[in-house]
């Protein structure tokens, strides 16, 4: 059997585990990073050498590998947990929108009509599950879903600020 992509995650997931230890040390968030990056590269330059004929194409490191980063550590931008949680038990509100208001302050369905509350449910849970951008989620196309070698779903999205369409997120 070749080894694939559920090889690297396995690795990618021990490796940015807190509790991670080497010789009885743990590993720091650089020391992380900086060893996936490592076996990155020796990949990459094992099959530019030719040294790798037999490893399958799956096989192989993502741009996020390594950025991952486990639950409370380093949060970066995200909403603290209570809120999230707030705006989660608030959904069913969100639902029941059907539309905005216009100018005139009367309710009216806009071009989502009656669908409106369920397009803003759909627009925050891609929000919140995905980390895009409002814009990215605003402006994906209606095939954007796709399944990868294993059967799992991945969100097909343009990414403008890195100028790569049809970018893979799973």
């Amino acid at each position: 059997m070749k080894a694939c992509r559920r090889e690297i995650d396995r690795f990618v997931g021990r490796i940015h585990d807190p509790s991670f230890r080497v010789s009885g040390r743990l590993f720091g968030p650089n020391a992380r990073v900086a060893a996936v990056q490592e076996c990155a590269l020796m990949l990459c330059e094992g099959r530019t050498l030719g040294l790798l004929p037999t490893l399958g194409a799956t096989f192989a490191f993502r741009c996020g590998d390594t950025r991952h980063s486990p639950a409370g550590e380093n949060p970066g931008r995200a909403l603290p947990a209570q809120v999230v949680a707030q705006l989660d038990a608030q959904l069913d509100a969100l639902a029941e929108v059907p539309g905005g208001t216009g100018r005139s302050g009367h309710a009216h369905l806009g071009a989502l009509g009656h669908r409106a509350g369920v397009m803003a449910v759909l627009a925050y849970r891609l929000l919140k599950s995905t980390g895009r951008r409002v814009g990215e989620i605003a402006s994906l196309h209606l095939d954007c879903l796709d399944l990868d070698e294993y059967g799992k779903d991945v969100l097909v999205y343009d990414n403008r600020t890195g100028s790569r369409t049809a970018t893979r997120l799973g």
